[in-house]
């Protein structure tokens, strides 16, 4: 999940002089030079790391948070990039949204949990506003390639970092790499796209309650409001198989439902690939990662809005209208399936008392959830941890209300997971459970 910030503050300075002249700092494209950043190093509040230091190499700066999932999980990639690649090419995590000390704890609990840690060889910065002049962003990770001479080179994602495309790059060879960095325009989900400029003039539309091809510059992203006014859902840049489990969710069984349940929690309505099948000749039509990279041909934005809906209604509208455009059936089949499941030996141990004020914290390497219900820490661990997680989550605890529960554990190990639960009395084990699937079909020519 990309981190969405609103402001960037990275170190850049050439002298004690420097904050004079930061005017003269525009944005940095392909083929343009950069100068030579000076950034704070992590460890050592004294010590100064000039970009000049690696003249002759290939840099890779990584602009990253400690609370962005996506930036978490690509330091092993790039502990292995840094090793094979020393000679050559130079890392530099670059962190300008958190203090000094928040990104310390962070690292240390991040070890802790997941026994990693990033390479010595990786130079670990946080900065100030002026490098952000250079490389405005609306979001983290951000990568950006300066070659051996001190040019921009592209603004590859982190599909396009794979070993084959830097030894390539490192070699002169010519790799297809994003050419600017991804920017986020302003748009409006719950107002017809492309009318009055509403996310551009829409050149791919196919259909309209509103079937497009991808857009460029939305966010990949989904939301779905049922209220007073009706029902309103977008779908931006998603695959096939994606639009079809946001269409098919079946956790809410009505309306009342959806807007006691879902609507407080903000909760996302989508079903995730553990408990859905492709039952098609080609199955990379309908997904948009082959082999590890994007294709963005596959990629779709849907929206529907009605004024007379409720919510069953409506996800009824969006089935039939996926199942016309795209020509498939979709429908659910009980499967017996691997599945990770919670139970209990004392349901009230973990009780909250009540008067605690409510606080929920998920994060990669721990939770910290008071006075919460034990439904929403489920949910975070479905949609987060085990987002694609090949074992479905089963809730059979039979807790109800809300519980304190807080601990250290790396979250993605379910082993880990386990063992940290089990102070609360809850034991989480790998069981064959049948489990209700949504099969998609082709039908027959």
């Amino acid at each position: 999940m990309k981190f969405i910030i609103n402001t960037v503050a990275i170190l850049f300075a050439f002298s004690l002089n420097a904050q004079v002249a930061t005017n003269k700092f525009k944005e940095l494209k392909v083929n343009e030079k950069i100068p030579d950043v000076i950034l704070n190093d992590l460890n050592d509040s004294t010590a100064h790391v000039p970009l000049s230091k690696f003249k002759g190499k290939y840099i890779l700066l990584d602009f990253w948070s400690v609370h962005c999932s996506a930036c978490i999980a690509g330091f092993p990639k790039l502990n292995s990039l840094q090793k094979q690649f020393r000679a050559n090419l130079q890392i530099v995590l670059i962190n300008n949204i958190e203090e000094r000390r928040q990104i310390k704890k962070f690292f240390t609990r991040w070890e802790k949990a997941t026994n990693n840690k990033v390479s010595s060889l990786i130079v670990n910065t946080l900065g100030d506003t002026l490098l952000n002049r250079l490389f405005p962003h609306d979001g983290v990770p951000l990568y950006v390639l300066i070659d051996n001479e001190g040019y921009v080179k592209a603004f590859p994602a982190v599909d396009q970092l794979s070993p084959n495309d830097v030894n390539s790059i490192l070699n002169g060879k010519s790799v297809e790499m994003n050419k600017k960095p991804f920017k986020i325009i302003n748009v409006d989900g719950y107002k017809p796209l492309f009318v009055n400029g509403n996310a551009g003039i829409g050149e791919g539309i196919l259909s309209y309650s509103l079937l497009s091809k991808k857009v460029e510059g939305l966010p990949t992203s989904l939301s779905f409001i049922c209220d007073s006014s009706g029902c309103k859902v977008y779908d931006f840049n998603d695959n096939i198989r994606g639009l079809f489990q946001l269409a098919f969710y079946d956790g809410f069984k009505s309306n009342e439902d959806f807007i006691n349940v879902a609507a407080p929690y903000m909760r996302a309505m989508t079903l995730l690939n553990n408990r859905t099948e492709l039952n098609v000749k080609d199955t990379t039509k309908y997904v948009d990662r082959i082999n590890g990279k994007y294709n963005q041909e596959n990629r779709y934005t849907y929206q529907l809005l009605s004024s007379k809906s409720n919510y069953k209604t409506f996800q009824q509208k969006m089935q039939s209208d996926l199942q016309t455009y795209f020509g498939l059936k979709a429908e659910y089949k009980k499967v017996l399936k691997k599945c990770l499941v919670f139970t209990s030996s004392d349901t009230s141990f973990c009780h909250a008392t009540g008067n605690e004020k409510r606080f929920s914290n998920y994060n990669p390497v721990g939770v910290n959830y008071v006075n919460t219900p034990f439904s929403i820490i489920m949910y975070d661990l479905t949609y987060s941890a085990y987002y694609t997680s090949p074992y479905p989550l089963i809730d059979e605890t039979g807790i109800m209300g809300n519980v304190n529960i807080t601990f250290d554990a790396n979250v993605k190990d379910w082993k880990s997971l386990s063992e940290a639960f089990k102070k609360y009395k809850i034991d989480v084990k790998l069981e064959d459970k049948p489990v209700e699937v949504l099969v998609i079909s082709e039908f027959p020519n």
